[in-house]
């Protein structure tokens, strides 16, 4: 959490991530990636979150989203290299 962050503006934050990944996942055109750059999609989560009660723009619901993916891409390369020391570990050079 940011130390200039309260705890109720951490847990908005928290569910504005929530709410767009759940949004994101269920209203992404079929068989896009997951990099979206069509404005009118980030209009309509922008709306969607309004309607949940978490105001934001278009801008911050994309911004996000690149946020959410560069943590998951971060997450997923911290587990291979862990996953290949371990391997090293275990097999004899």
């Amino acid at each position: 959490m940011n130390p200039t962050q309260s705890t109720s503006e951490h847990g908005q934050n928290n569910d504005f991530e929530t709410q767009l990944v759940e949004y994101v996942v269920t209203h992404r055109p079929k068989g896009d990636r997951l990099e979206i750059s069509d404005k009118s999609f980030w209009i309509d989560a922008a709306t969607e979150m309004a309607k949940q009660g978490i105001p934001t723009t278009a801008d911050a619901c994309e911004s996000k989203w690149a946020e959410v993916l560069l943590l998951d891409q971060l997450t997923a390369h911290r587990a291979t290299v862990l996953i290949l020391d371990i391997i090293r570990s275990i097999i004899p050079s």
